[in-house]
């Protein structure tokens, strides 16, 4: 295909198949020289007058442009000066932009996070039934017999066990590691960070049996490289009917402090409420999913440095059940430093247990 061709392929395309051609264009344009996909891709958005958030004027081919620059962009900073318009502009998404082209009237767009990084993942995925029923049977049987261990930071919302390991990525496979605590810096966790927290160990026959599959799958997504440490947490909330506690994190909307995350359900049975809910700004103004109640096998993976995450208060009507979860954070050290990618913040909390310590 000629550059022409590409070019005109793009203008008389289908509004819904802008995505597509992003992704094909992007990986197309790889193979030339960066200064001219630049110039070429912005020029195909600077005719407009092109400002952050301002995309309604934009034909399919523009949106294209934008995406393919975004998805560049890590690449375009190194070598390139990048002007401030694209810059300023928010990586999450372009999501559901009214725009009207020569085929249709005003038709809505959604290009699901087609901008969001050089790897052009999406800000968040869902994956329904990602771990497999006799998986989650043999976890489940872990945590019933006091497999995990407690969880003192718990003690302001519902209760809560936890075991924690971190593992390190080797050969596209990984290891676990051996430290039994972390630290979360308190930039990301006002409540409960900025303090160790010991953990007991999952157990590495538990890691490389029925977690395996979860955790290769969070590595390849994410293409993780080589000695990336990753902290896996296995965390079961206690839920009882007579309780009045409902908070299952203590935390309210967050990030984790880490670039990427992923939780898996592995059970909840009984459980109401505890859905689960993604941000693009701290104070919830910005909400990017309805509230979503991830069912035992179910996952999802997001961008923890690019948007926020919370669950809503959970209940029971039977006397006691669980909501256990698989959570993974990357790059996780677990050492109490600033990740310079993740520049998110946190909500001021009435209650600093490092104070406490």
């Amino acid at each position: 295909m000629t550059s022409t061709d590409s070019n005109t392929s793009c203008q008389h395309m289908s509004i819904m198949d802008v995505s597509k051609c992003t992704t094909t264009t992007t990986a197309m344009l790889r193979t030339i020289s960066v200064p001219i996909v630049f110039g070429l891709l912005f020029s195909c958005i600077q005719g407009n007058g092109y400002t952050p958030g301002s995309l309604e004027s934009f034909s399919p081919l523009q949106i294209t442009g934008l995406a393919v620059l975004h998805s560049l962009k890590s690449e375009l900073q190194d070598r390139i000066q990048v002007p401030e318009a694209l810059e300023n502009t928010p990586t999450t998404e372009i999501s559901e932009k009214t725009l009207n082209d020569d085929h249709s009237n005003l038709t809505t767009v959604h290009i699901q996070t087609s901008i969001t990084s050089e790897l052009n993942r999406p800000a968040f995925k869902f994956f329904s039934n990602i771990l497999k029923h006799e998986d989650r049977g043999v976890i489940k049987n872990y945590v019933h017999n006091n497999g995990l261990g407690s969880d003192p930071s718990s003690l302001h919302f519902i209760e809560r066990e936890k075991s924690i390991r971190f593992i390190r990525v080797e050969n596209t496979e990984f290891i676990p590691l051996e430290r039994d605590y972390f630290i979360q810096p308190a930039n990301y966790n006002d409540f409960s960070g900025g303090y160790k927290r010991h953990y007991k160990l999952i157990p590495s026959d538990l890691l490389l049996g029925p977690m395996y599959s979860v955790i290769s799958h969070f590595i390849h997504y994410h293409h993780l490289p080589e000695n990336t440490t990753i902290l896996v947490q296995l965390q079961s909330s206690i839920i009882r009917a007579n309780s009045t506690k409902g908070d299952v994190t203590g935390q309210g909307i967050h990030t984790d402090g880490a670039d990427d995350a992923m939780l898996v359900c592995v059970e909840r049975d009984d459980v109401i409420g505890a859905e689960n809910e993604l941000h693009a700004a701290l104070d919830g103004s910005q909400p990017l999913t309805k509230p979503t109640v991830l069912e035992a096998g179910d996952g999802v993976v997001f961008r923890d440095n690019q948007i926020f995450h919370y669950v809503s208060d959970a209940k029971t009507n039977v006397p006691v059940t669980r909501r256990t979860l698989i959570l993974m954070h990357s790059p996780e050290e677990g050492n109490g430093k600033v990740n310079p990618r993740n520049n998110q913040g946190t909500r001021k909390a009435s209650i600093r247990l490092r104070k406490q310590q």
